[in-house]
């Protein structure tokens, strides 16, 4: 989320809290895949494209 705007407009304390607040509440719990990730084999970055 941006805040650079709001805050160029002048924005008050409360209403950047509400930014934010919203912000995180749209956030997913976690990151697409990462269950996967946990459970694999650790590979030297010339293997996985790196």
């Amino acid at each position: 989320v941006s805040l650079r705007d709001p805050l160029r407009a002048g924005a008050e304390e409360d209403e950047l809290r509400e930014i934010i607040s919203a912000a995180v509440k749209r956030k997913k719990a976690a990151h697409a895949g990462m269950l996967d990730i946990a459970k694999t084999a650790n590979r030297p970055m010339i293997h996985i494209g790196g």
